[in-house]
């Protein structure tokens, strides 16, 4: 095939593969030597290096490509959309098919399989430091399906009232807004091109070594900060360095490795919502977690009660469920955005405990692992006025 063909020749099925070969969307199957070598390894009982599975993987990505009829070619999918956000949308309604089909699937799948899996991609998220919206597609698919399941089957079946159906598209809504509030970020520390320049010339900042010395060291190393930079004119006191971003920071401040940036007063990397939650957004988040839990706990239970609410032997009842697919669909998610909710309650009740205190997860974190709480202390200034500060939005 030709090579180094420019953008604007190519048609909108076209485009340069990595090689830089022009190629074909309708030629996804051609031309696999990856995949070919991919399978004799398996074959043939041997392994598969890592470097070959990812090449396997990129040259697939690759490949995956929708017409553009904009020029430049055909577009690769994943430069469009993360692709991420698309195996929740097959596996939570395939996972929930399968929990309909009787009880021991429903234990199985619901409360074994499905926990589990997600458990192990919330670790590998952790572990790779990579950005991910998977657990993102995977809150809202389950919010969103609720909602469509109140929608469009119980709610048309006449056992909840319009008022009823209305406070609930209501707080949907309101989830929705609370959540898009906190997407936009969590405040990025901006760098101050200044003040930077003053500290560099100043050369008054302290780059410290990882040593046995004093837990309050220990705990600036873990946090990446090579100390405070002092005596150093138009800087904050207390204000930090950051090793990885190269600038300074405000106390309070972290850095995020998934994001690759720091933020004002750095909670944690919430995977749920794919941000960071620090100053900017903390409020909204604790909103949406709110909202999310009275959606659940309301709409499951609603089900649960409608389904149950005779005065036969439960068990009777949940026979019939189960012989008619229809309502055991309904069953089984209620049962599963039940636990969602549960799930979910864990986390605002820990995030009002540390509200209560001043403190963050990520200070929280620190101090453990520097065996000090010394500076959780000095942060603590009563339960009335640190809710005073956080709403106010002054806990800097």
């Amino acid at each position: 095939m030709e090579k180094d063909v420019p953008d604007d020749v190519l048609c909108c099925c076209e485009y340069l593969d990595r090689h830089g070969e022009t190629n074909h969307i309708l030629a996804f199957c051609c031309n696999c030597e990856e995949l070919d070598n991919t399978f004799e390894s398996v074959i043939s009982g041997g392994t598969v290096p890592d470097q070959q599975v990812s090449t396997l993987v990129e040259d697939v990505l690759d490949r995956l490509r929708i017409p553009n009829p904009f020029g430049g070619g055909a577009q690769r999918i994943d430069h469009l959309v993360d692709l991420t956000v698309l195996p929740p949308i097959v596996l939570l309604p395939l996972a929930i098919f399968l929990s309909s089909l009787s009880p021991i699937l429903t234990l199985l799948v619901s409360f074994v399989i499905a926990p589990v899996g997600v458990f192990c991609c919330y670790r590998s998220v952790l572990r790779h430091k990579k950005r991910t919206q998977f657990f993102m597609s995977w809150a809202l698919t389950s919010f969103v399906s609720m909602y469509t399941l109140m929608a469009f089957v119980v709610y048309p079946e006449g056992v909840i009232s319009q008022m009823e159906f209305s406070a609930l598209t209501l707080l949907f809504t309101f989830f929705h807004l609370s959540y898009f509030r906190t997407k936009q970020g969590a405040g990025s520390v901006s760098r101050d091109s200044t003040a930077a320049g003053q500290i560099d010339s100043a050369g008054t900042h302290q780059r410290r070594r990882r040593s046995n010395a004093s837990p309050d060291k220990q705990h600036r190393d873990f946090c990446g900060d090579p100390g405070p930079l002092e005596n150093v004119e138009g800087v904050p006191p207390g204000t930090n360095r950051c090793k990885i971003c190269d600038i300074p920071r405000p106390p309070r401040a972290g850095h995020c490795r998934i994001c690759g940036d720091c933020f004002h007063r750095l909670d944690h990397h919430c995977v749920w919502l794919d941000c960071c939650i620090g100053r900017d957004n903390h409020g909204s988040f604790v909103l949406c977690l709110l909202l999310f839990i009275i959606g659940c706990f309301w709409g499951s239970l609603r089900v649960i009660v409608i389904l149950f609410g005779r005065e036969d032997d439960p068990l009777l009842v949940c026979l019939e469920i189960y012989a008619i697919r229809r309502m055991a669909i309904i069953f089984v998610s209620a049962l599963y955005v039940l636990g969602s909710g549960v799930a979910v309650s864990f986390l605002l009740l820990h995030q009002l405990w540390l509200i209560s205190h001043n403190w963050t997860f990520r200070e929280r974190r620190l101090a453990r692992i520097a065996r000090t709480d010394i500076r959780l202390q000095e942060l603590d200034r009563g339960f009335l006025i640190n809710w005073k500060n956080f709403i106010v939005g002054t806990s800097d």
